[in-house]
């Protein structure tokens, strides 16, 4: 495990094993390194860097709030990661960002967001997922919500866990993705996305739609089941250019979207629609 002070540059290394994080105190790690480091309001840890796959917990009702960029930064090489438990509010960027930043770009290989885990009033994402950082994103019943831009934003991915033409593995289920001065989610990657039982309304941007899927590619797969995408300020869904080519809607709602239920979902030998309610011409 590599975990850098990028405050207090140029990227400061502590060596070890994290034994805990005290928020805005301390940290406390094994290694060369028998005493807390001080880490100041507004500091940013950054997991990851060059290291290779190493794990990371957080847990333990972990709360996070108030810095001046970003809450946590997931930066290559990790996998998996398991956030069971975190509360990240108020950052002056995003919540969390997901990036490769070492030389050789190792992405995250997993990447789980678990149920206890809310995200609100920062004035980024919620969730920000850069290029080609990613194999697999779960997210399963977090919350979402207040973000200054898209809520959840999941960039075009290309790693050596995924093929070229295939993307990331992205499963979002039980959550609610809200209010935020975007899309609840915007989606760039030519990947599988699957949407489960999630809710996601009120995002009041310009172009804010419940989703957005803007690869204006035909090699994405999306199936979605169950999930509401009401009350926001554009379309439920919105396909932007090139749809992709397969697609799968079953028992999904639209309603009370101003711009729209959705557009750019056309049923064909490969797109299927079933049991939907209010999605309007096509679906």
């Amino acid at each position: 495990m590599s975990v850098y002070d990028i405050n207090a540059g140029p990227n400061t290394a502590f060596s070890g094993t994290v034994q805990s994080i005290v928020t805005n105190t301390s940290v406390t790690m094994t290694g060369n390194w028998s005493y807390p480091n001080p880490i100041v309001s507004g500091d940013t840890l950054v997991f990851g860097a060059s290291c290779g796959g190493t794990g990371l917990v957080i847990d333990g009702d972990t709360t996070l709030m108030g810095g001046s960029r970003y809450g946590i930064t997931l930066s290559g090489g990790l996998g998996g990661v398991y956030i069971y438990s975190l509360h990240a509010y108020s950052f002056a960027s995003h919540a969390i960002y997901v990036d490769t930043l070492s030389a050789n770009g190792i992405p995250n290989r997993e990447i789980f967001l678990g149920q206890f885990t809310d995200i609100d009033s920062n004035k980024g994402a919620g969730l920000y997922v850069n290029n080609n950082s990613i194999g697999v994103l779960q997210i399963n019943g977090a919350w979402i919500g207040a973000s200054g831009s898209d809520a959840v934003f999941i960039a075009q991915q290309h790693t050596t866990q995924n093929p070229v033409d295939t993307g990331a593995l992205v499963y979002i289920a039980n959550s609610r993705i809200s209010q935020s001065n975007g899309s609840c989610l915007r989606y760039a990657d030519t990947g599988t996305l699957v949407l489960t039982g999630n809710v996601m309304s009120w995002c009041y941007g310009a172009g804010g739609d419940g989703l957005s899927v803007t690869s204006n590619d035909s090699r994405p797969k999306i199936t979605a089941t169950g999930n509401v995408f009401q009350s926001n300020n554009h379309y439920g869904v919105y396909i932007y250019g090139t749809a992709p080519a397969s697609m799968v809607w079953v028992g999904n709602q639209w309603s009370g979207n101003t711009g729209g239920t959705q557009a750019g979902i056309v049923p064909s030998a490969n797109v299927s629609c079933i049991g939907n309610v209010g999605g309007g011409t096509g679906c």
